[in-house]
């Protein structure tokens, strides 16, 4: 065997902040590092993959406008475990990816050292956050959270030296030929070149690696999870498993348990969860006593799952629901990747998949039985109500939950929910109170009179029948029939064992469905019944019209608050969503998870505006996004006309 060189290896990494590859490959740009490090000097070069969009060429022509790029990175995204969450192309798209390699240039000149992080930076808030990377602001946030001087970075990024660094980049890009994003080049030490395309893979950049290195790299990088991100900070599930050489099923459990003792914490983003370590500071032995009483309010999908998180941390808490222990109101819903991952945070994993039934495909109608549309989908459940609320349920132990519990006074202090009295002439005096009592929340009320939700011109009416034939046929099929020139949809979603959800969504100016009760129900079913295709017709002709429900639907604008006081809202009392999002389950999921990691770090009351506050900043940009898709698919429902095409939400999230 020949000796290792002795002068290191220059490896050029030509890149672009808004490349989505790129952002893919990093497992395994992490991988080299740690792997050879120590025998590479890693240079990151910038592509200039986007001037503007005026000037943009595709080769492929796949790629025509900023519209294109959102099922090209939603795919990436999901299939990758990085994430990235295409609607930004769709909500607020930018128009270069100059300014950000620009701003990295900047950072690279004023401190060398920070210049990697910076660049990781930016392409998580661009990737995970939807932020636009190429605002001066967002740079200059980044670079002042890395130390930096504002004004002398501001003053770097707009020199002409910089400007020429940039261009430098762009004609050694033009010098290796370079047609596509990512590339690798390798200069060796007699300035030999070999050019690597990433699309030939990591394993390609390792064997001509091991041609020039003849002997192994030792492994000098850290070999635990903690030492991994207290070298790195935040990183994806994929990552760490890339990093440790372990398969994610392997690592999944090592997580958990690192997350339930507090070492480490979770970020869920749209397709996948990233993790970071957890500063521990110096807390007396008597810890269990410092964490605050947290009452909440609302039994249901929200209240239950942050429920489950607490009683992991050992944070004391009382949930309060007026109901009684079970109340099947909301029938069942679609699960989303991002609702899925937080079942897995909370260890729920095995639970969820014997309750939930998988979809894998969605296939769209018209009245007359026509395909209009056929995708397939990945991560996606049907599950009742009942089934997601008895998971939750049997987590917690019995004195966890006060079902049948309603509060009838609050205190007249400044605070109003700082003494809860209860109907039955008991009272508690928690720490902080956590609303989770649904869409006509009366703490909302009373934190924000004046707010409430209006009542738009859907309406649905919704049932769940036991149908084993029907569930066994439809599979993990989501059915829908699309017909909003008539004024209604109907989708059946198989929920598992052997029940099938079914919903009618009504254009309440066609239909003036007001009545409630279940002969009103069945009267306008019928008449929508003969334009519907067999398979609908049959499920409607197996139900109880008395198990038959009729839902207004509401609408309301983004808070500019989710908290007053010690009291906090989450899930639908914080904001009721518009049932096209199909995220009314899963963003109470994600409120309960994102307040559960932000609780974890503190055990006094002294942080909790700030922690509030936090949380709102960290939530609102997810809510406004649910909340404007569902008004812009609501439109396209009530007003057909004014749309060639509809879509469904979530295959935003879930198509492949």
């Amino acid at each position: 065997m020949g000796k290792t060189q002795l002068l290191p290896v220059r490896l050029l990494w030509f890149t672009d902040p808004f490349c989505s590859t790129c952002w893919a490959f990093s497992p395994y740009l992490r991988r080299l590092e740690l792997d050879f490090g120590h025998l590479l000097t890693i240079e990151y070069k910038m592509g200039g993959l986007l001037e503007s969009w005026k000037t943009y060429r595709d080769k492929t022509g796949v790629v025509k406008g900023p519209g294109d790029l959102i099922v090209i990175w939603n795919k990436l995204g999901q299939q990758s475990g990085m994430s990235m969450d295409g609607d930004i192309w769709n909500e607020m798209p930018p128009d270069s990816s100059y300014p950000s390699s620009l701003a990295y240039h900047a950072v690279k000149q004023l401190a060398p050292d920070k210049a990697g992080k910076y660049f990781r930076l930016l392409r998580q808030q661009l990737f995970l956050k939807k932020e636009d990377i190429s605002a001066i602001g967002v740079q200059t946030r980044l670079a002042e959270s890395l130390g930096l001087d504002k004004d002398a970075f501001t003053k770097e990024l707009e020199s002409q030296q910089n400007m020429d660094r940039f261009k430098a980049d762009i004609r050694l890009k033009m010098k290796y030929g370079i047609e596509s994003l990512p590339c690798i080049i390798l200069l060796d030490q007699n300035d030999q070149v070999i050019k690597i395309p990433v699309e030939n893979g990591y394993d390609q950049v390792v064997h001509e690696l091991r041609k020039i290195f003849t002997e192994d790299a030792p492994k000098t990088h850290p070999q635990t999870v903690s030492g991994l991100l207290e070298n790195y900070g935040l990183l994806s599930t994929k990552e760490i498993a890339v990093l440790l050489h372990q398969e994610e099923t392997e690592l999944l459990p090592i997580l958990d348990k690192l997350l339930q003792q507090g070492d480490i914490s979770s970020e869920p983003y749209k397709f996948a969860t990233f993790w970071k370590l957890e500063k521990k500071e110096r807390k007396s032995k008597d810890l269990r006593k410092q964490k605050l009483m947290t009452a909440i309010v609302g039994g249901g999908i929200a209240g239950l799952s942050l429920a489950v998180e607490l009683k992991k941390q050992g944070t004391p808490f009382k949930v309060i629901e007026r109901t009684g222990e079970f109340r099947n109101q909301g029938l069942g819903f679609l699960i989303m990747p991002n609702g899925y991952d937080i079942f897995r945070q909370l260890g729920l994993e095995q639970e969820f998949q014997e309750k939930a039934n998988p979809i894998h495909e969605v296939i769209l109608f018209n009245k007359d039985g026509a395909l209009l549309e056929h995708k397939k989908i990945a991560q996606c459940f049907g599950i009742s109500r009942r089934n997601c609320i008895s998971i939750l349920r049997q987590s917690l132990a019995k004195d966890d939950v006060a079902y049948g519990t309603e509060i009838s006074l609050f205190s007249d202090k400044k605070d109003p929910l700082e003494k809860l009295v209860f109907s039955d002439g008991t009272s508690l005096e928690p720490d902080r109170v956590i609303a989770s009592d649904g869409s006509h929340s009366k703490i909302r009320k009373l934190l924000f009179p004046g707010v409430e939700p209006f009542l738009v011109q859907e309406k649905e009416i919704v049932c769940l029948i036991r149908d084993e034939e029907l569930a066994e046929h439809m599979g993990h099929t989501f059915m829908k029939v699309v017909c909003p020139e008539m004024g209604f949809n109907m989708g059946m979603v198989p929920s598992g064992g052997g029940e099938v959800i079914w919903f009618i969504q009504l254009n309440n100016s066609f239909w003036h469905c007001d009545d409630p009760t279940s002969s009103a129900m069945a009267d306008t079913i019928k008449v929508i019944s003969n334009y519907l295709p067999t398979l609908f017709r049959r499920a409607i002709n197996r139900s109880d019209f008395r198990q038959t429900f009729l839902w207004e639907m509401y609408d309301m604008d983004l808070l500019p608050a989710f908290h007053k006081g010690r009291t906090l809202l989450i899930g639908d009392s914080a904001h009721p969503l518009l049932s096209f999002t199909s995220q009314g389950a899963g963003a109470a999921l994600e409120d309960a998870a994102c307040l559960a990691g932000l609780l974890r770090k503190q055990a006094g009351t002294e942080n909790q505006e700030a922690l509030y506050q936090e949380f709102y900043e960290l939530r609102k940009q997810s809510i406004q996004n649910y909340i404007e898709g569902g008004r812009i698919l609501l439109d396209q429902f009530l007003f057909p006309k004014n749309y060639q095409k509809t879509s469904l939400p979530f295959l935003n999230y879930v198509t492949k």
